[in-house]
């Protein structure tokens, strides 16, 4: 069954993540592809979505994720603003991080979409 739209991604997907965490998506994308179907203990169709919208939503979390969560992200976005830079980095677990402004200000949008 088609579910409302929402940001852009099939409800159920959306839904799926607020369900199972980002760590269960995470994991979906990691072992599936095409259309997932997620089933319940009688079989039934609970979720049915496309890895690809699931794996957009993932990658989204991780990128905010390596800047240091959402609310640490969301200042280093603002800070760039008001910089004017292009481009945003960061050290994160000693692990450098770079993106574009764009991608990270879309990131948090997606981010925020599942709360």
């Amino acid at each position: 069954t088609i579910q409302h739209s929402f940001g852009g991604f099939e409800m159920n997907t959306v839904e799926f993540i607020k369900r199972y965490g980002w760590e269960e998506a995470k994991s979906t994308v990691n072992f599936f592809s095409g259309i997932f179907h997620k089933l319940d203990e009688n079989e039934n169709v609970i979720f049915t979505f496309q890895i690809d919208d699931l794996k957009q939503l993932v990658d989204a979390w991780e990128l905010v994720h390596n800047f240091g969560g959402l609310k640490r992200a969301k200042r280093i976005l603002k800070k760039a603003y008001t910089q004017f830079n292009t481009m945003v980095s960061v050290v994160w677990n000693d692990k450098p991080f770079q993106c574009t402004i764009e991608q990270l200000k879309q990131a948090i949008e997606l981010v925020e979409s599942v709360k």
